[in-house]
């Protein structure tokens, strides 16, 4: 993970990912916000993590344990997804940082 914060996460926090997305079923006129959160245990157990993005209140949100063999795919890095596909070059980030400016981000958009 990226430590530009003063944030101390367990080590049973894999990885978490924020990718921007087109999803017809969401918006056809703006990109989606996706994160993932892939973390080695019990739902119970990353639920003080999950709690601030959750109280975003998402309009879509999918939760679950997923088997290692399936992480790629649940988190939406197969090769066969989008993230990855040929041709695409993906800019990704870990969300670990100090500030983060949404109206940059945004304007970036």
């Amino acid at each position: 993970m990226n430590r530009q914060s003063a944030a101390t996460l367990p080590p049973e926090m894999g990885i978490l990912l924020h990718n921007y997305a087109w999803s017809p079923a969401i918006s056809t006129t703006e990109p989606v916000s996706i994160l993932s959160i892939n973390f080695a245990g019990y739902a119970s157990k990353v639920a003080p993590y999950a709690g601030p993005f959750k109280a975003l209140r998402p309009v879509s949100m999918a939760e679950g344990e997923t088997p290692y063999s399936q992480i790629a795919k649940a988190s939406g890095t197969d090769v066969g997804d989008p993230l990855c596909a040929h041709g695409t070059q993906p800019m990704q980030f870990a969300p670990d940082l100090s500030t983060y400016n949404i109206t940059t981000n945004r304007a970036v958009l």
